[in-house]
């Protein structure tokens, strides 16, 4: 097994970047969901509403790349910002609701854990055209069409020079649209227990 996509989403719950390989820290994927859209109650957009979430419309209308250290949004128009009073104007206006886009403080921005992983299998299994729609951080690439990263949770994954321990199934909301009943846990939530790059490509070993 590989890995076959790698992602992140600098602004949590809005689209992202897929690249040739994403860097770990011991947080998760370095820059991946750091900015949210927070209200001025301090709770930040999502697909769902939880103490720390509120959901708002529109997310997945705009998308999100790192530039120099820092996000540039791109908005349902087209047009892209960088962080600035011109973007929270702006994002505010596409949510119908204040926000600021704001980096992480005390409150965490993760759902649970800092990785989320889908395998082809379970892609399969669901007849999902496309993996974006569920956001994660790997695809890997294998064989057949069952849910095969469920028989990992309670393992640890060797990805490439990385080491992950899967630790439960990924509870899914309603950004997956018609997939949601179907499927409301799909693909599988890990921490990083030894920091690396991981790079498409990169050879993925379930340990027992």
């Amino acid at each position: 097994m590989r890995v076959v996509a790698c992602a992140r989403y600098p602004v949590k719950s809005l689209l992202g970047e897929d690249l040739a390989s994403v860097e770990l820290d011991q947080r998760g994927v370095v820059h991946d969901r750091y900015w949210a859209l927070r209200t001025p109650a301090s709770r930040f957009g999502s697909g769902k509403t939880t103490r720390r979430f509120v959901r708002m419309p529109r997310l997945q209308e705009m998308s999100a790349r790192m530039a120099g250290g820092a996000p540039l949004v791109t908005l349902p128009s087209g047009v892209t910002l960088p962080l600035g009073a011109p973007l929270d104007a702006a994002v505010s206006s596409v949510v119908d609701q204040p926000v600021t886009v704001a980096p992480e403080g005390d409150i965490p921005h993760m759902d649970d854990q800092p990785i989320h992983l889908v395998t082809t299998a379970s892609l399969r299994w669901i007849s999902a055209p496309d993996w974006a729609i569920f956001r994660p951080n790997l695809v890997v690439d294998a064989p057949g069409s069952a849910r095969v990263e469920d028989g990992w949770i309670g393992r640890r994954l060797i990805v490439g020079e990385a080491e992950l321990a899967v630790v439960g199934p990924a509870v899914r909301c309603v950004m997956i649209g018609s997939y949601l009943r179907a499927a409301p846990k799909f693909g599988v939530y890990a921490k990083v227990l030894r920091p690396a790059v991981i790079s498409v490509g990169d050879p993925v070993t379930p340990t027992e």
